[in-house]
């Protein structure tokens, strides 16, 4: 399983715990409640399971696709460098191939994936919290409005109706960000591994480039890229040691800087660059500013458009999986049907509409 398959696995285990809240028959009755409860807990404990088996082998995968376009990249710079005792370092170091089993390699790795392992984990734990509160509090609050004759009619129908919905809007939560946001198991894993991902081969070429004797790095970002991005873009960061004018990793961090980041570092070696170019590199590091946002109108233009198509294609997809979970077989099969019913607005879609709404009230 690679990691796209698992964090499929994520979405398709959770959308069967909804379908499973939402199909048994008698949720007041706590013998159906637990049994509820135990398959949520053992859903989840197999998933764990996979998860704790996938993701040190994507680690490990990325870590080596570092190391490998960090050879590339030392190969590329080696045809255009001058003859230097530099030069001849790093032509040395770059006839050896990569080996994984270094201990500098080793070490990173290592931490990488323990580090992530113990995000993940945490992140199961409170989402099996999560799932065991929020079927009994939802529970308990069904059977007071039972009681005062607030609920009428199908009370095992109403009850399943509703703890579906808890369940949609945060029953899974695995993790509450600094300003209140419920982050759902599957988009907290989606993070955590995209993020680990990324930062494992960038660490595997920046410890490539270390084994080279290769100090300074520049950061290459894509030209339409996001505001934090591009505060990062082209900048000269020292790995190792430090360089007067220059910042070293400590104070600029290397890529990734959010879990979408496509950010990749490639070497420098500073006696290489003409005058110019050192010059135009040491303004660069000394206007730099968090907290600015130095795109272009254009740039910024370019990334708001891109960003829009996207945001919209997560919202219909968020919709579209509340949806499924709410009204289960009478909703469209696959989000891309959801889609073509939403543009069409047909006869259809204002159907499943109003029979979404309508369940969502209950």
């Amino acid at each position: 399983m690679n990691l796209e398959q698992l964090l499929k696995a994520f979405s398709e285990v959770l959308f069967s715990v909804f379908q499973q809240v939402e199909s048994t028959e008698d949720l007041l009755n706590d013998k159906q409640k637990m049994a509820l409860i135990a398959s949520i807990i053992a859903a989840l404990d197999e998933l764990q399971a996979v998860t704790e088996q996938t993701l040190p082998e994507e680690l490990t995968s990325a870590y080596t696709a570092g190391l490998s376009e960090a050879q590339a990249a030392l190969q590329e710079l080696l045809t255009s460098a001058p003859a230097s005792p530099i030069t001849a370092t790093i032509a040395a170091a770059a006839k050896l191939k990569p080996v994984i089993a270094n201990r500098i390699h080793l070490n990173a790795l290592n931490n990488l994936i323990s580090d992530t392992l113990a995000d993940l984990k945490a992140a199961f734990r409170t989402a099996r919290e999560s799932a065991i509160t929020t079927i009994n509090d939802t529970i308990d609050v069904v059977r007071l409005e039972i009681a005062s004759g607030i609920i009428q009619g199908n009370h095992n129908r109403v009850t399943a109706k509703r703890v579906a919905k808890a369940f949609a809007q945060g029953g899974l939560t695995s993790f509450i960000t600094r300003d209140g946001k419920r982050l759902p198991l599957d988009v907290y894993a989606s993070l955590v591994a995209r993020v680990k991902t990324r930062q494992a081969q960038v660490t595997g070429a920046e410890n490539r480039y270390k084994e080279a004797g290769v100090t300074t790095v520049r950061i290459f970002e894509n030209a339409v890229t996001c505001p934090v991005c591009a505060k990062y873009r082209n900048m000269i960061v020292v790995i190792s040691g430090s360089i007067p004018g220059f910042k070293t990793k400590n104070e600029v961090p290397l890529p990734p800087y959010h879990p979408n980041c496509r950010g990749t570092i490639r070497p420098v070696v500073m006696d290489f660059l003409s005058d110019a170019e050192l010059a135009e590199a040491k303004a660069l590091t000394a206007a730099f500013d968090p907290g600015k946002d130095n795109r272009t109108p254009a740039q910024r233009k370019a990334y708001a458009k891109e960003q829009e198509i996207r945001r919209k294609a997560r919202e219909e997809t968020k919709y579209y999986e509340r949806m499924k979970a709410v009204l289960g077989d009478q909703a469209p099969k696959t989000v891309g049907a959801f889609r073509r019913m939403k543009r069409s607005n047909g006869k259809g879609w204002q159907k499943v509409q109003v029979e979404y709404l309508k369940a969502v009230r209950e």
